[in-house]
């Protein structure tokens, strides 16, 4: 089934970022990204609420009540020496929120507890707190000035490299499905 008027999701992005000019040649950028996300849709098993037939596993309803937000504060180093050699670093200190963040039939992260969805708003399954990410090249002076066929086969060498360090996902130990309808005690809830 569904109902019969389904109001239109949306999402709201937005984002402000300034670039400044350091000493040493370096430059560094400096932003805010975020994201609000209303009336996304999950599928809500009617079963659940109907205490279980034994003639349907799912009777699956699309429900437009779930709310995401994603903030971010990014910012960014660059250098880019004469000799051939730049670097590029970037740190991210991110929080997303959601009620599900993935939502399916039969999926094993839907709602612990469809009927109420406030107790399921906490981190992304994909949110991560603290990301950075360094890299470098380097273009080898092998034959860099020669323009000839040597040069040409020979030369334009690089050696780069990329390191990615970030916090880990949340995560949160759910035991059994809630498939009861005795009330949210029996029902863990996700962390903030």
């Amino acid at each position: 089934g569904a109902p019969p008027n389904v109001p239109t999701p949306y999402v709201y992005t937005y984002s402000l970022d300034g670039q400044y000019s350091l000493p040493g040649k370096l430059v560094a950028d400096l932003g805010y990204q975020g994201s609000r996300s209303r009336k996304l849709i999950r599928l809500v098993n009617e079963n659940f609420f109907f205490g279980g037939s034994g003639a349907f596993s799912n009777i699956l309803f699309p429900t437009p009540d779930t709310t995401a937000s994603y903030d971010a504060l990014i910012a960014r180093v660059t250098r880019r020496f004469s000799s051939g050699f730049q670097f590029d670093a970037i740190y991210r200190f991110a929080k997303s929120i959601d009620v599900v963040s993935y939502d399916g039939p039969t999926a094993n992260t839907n709602p612990t507890y469809p009927l109420d969805v406030r107790q399921e708003r906490g981190p992304s399954d994909f949110d991560v707190r603290h990301n950075f990410v360094a890299s470098g090249l380097w273009e080898l002076p092998i034959l860099r000035n020669r323009h000839d066929t040597t040069g040409n086969l020979l030369g334009g060498w690089q050696i780069s490299g990329i390191l990615t360090a970030h916090t880990g996902f949340p995560w949160t130990p759910v035991v059994g499905n809630c498939s009861s309808t005795r009330g949210p005690s029996i029902c863990p809830v996700r962390p903030v």
